[in-house]
C-alpha cells in the first residue's frame, strides 16, 4: 500500500516491479474510490505496506482500508506492515495506531512485534541501529 502523496508517481513500484516480479497497485486510503477500485479489481495474495502513519488524520482511513480489503477478498488473507519506530523515525500517529491494531482488524488476528536493524560503515565500522514494528495480519 502506498499513498502517491509520499511516492513520486513516475517511480512508484519501479524498484517492486524489478525486483520482486511483481506489478504493485496503487492505494490512496485518503481517496474512497481509490479504495473500492483495489478492493474489487485487484486480488493480491497479501498486503505489503512500509512507513504509512505518520498523522493522526491517516489513523482511521487506514485501519478502515484494511478491513475492507480483507473483508472484500481485495486483500488475500494476509498483510505485512512495517513501520519505523523512534527514536529514528517520529511519527505522531503511531502510538493511537498500534494501540487500535491490538484489538485486530475485522475477525483478523494482529500479531506485532519489535525488530531492529543494525547498519555498520564498511569505512567507519561504526554502527547505526533503526527500529521497526511489525505488524501482521
Amino acid at each position: 500500500i502506498v499513498g502517491n502523496r509520499l511516492v513520486p508517481k513516475e517511480l512508484f513500484g519501479v524498484n517492486l516491479a524489478y525486483n520482486v516480479g511483481c506489478e504493485p497497485q496503487n492505494l490512496d486510503w485518503h481517496d474512497e474510490l481509490s479504495i473500492f477500485d483495489v478492493s474489487t479489481n485487484f486480488k493480491p495474495d497479501i498486503i505489503v505496506g512500509s512507513d504509512l502513519v505518520y498523522y493522526p488524520d491517516d489513523t482511521e482511513p487506514l485501519l478502515q482500508t484494511l478491513d475492507i480489503l480483507l473483508k472484500n477478498g481485495g486483500g488475500g488473507q494476509s498483510m505485512l506492515l512495517i513501520l519505523p519506530l523512534p527514536p529514528t523515525a517520529e511519527r505522531e500517529a503511531l502510538p493511537d495506531f498500534r494501540r487500535r491494531l491490538e484489538s485486530g482488524v475485522g475477525d483478523k488476528d494482529v500479531v506485532m512485534d519489535e525488530l531492529e536493524m543494525i547498519i555498520r560503515s564498511a569505512s567507519t565500522d561504526e554502527e547505526e541501529i533503526h527500529n521497526f514494528l511489525r505488524i501482521r495480519i
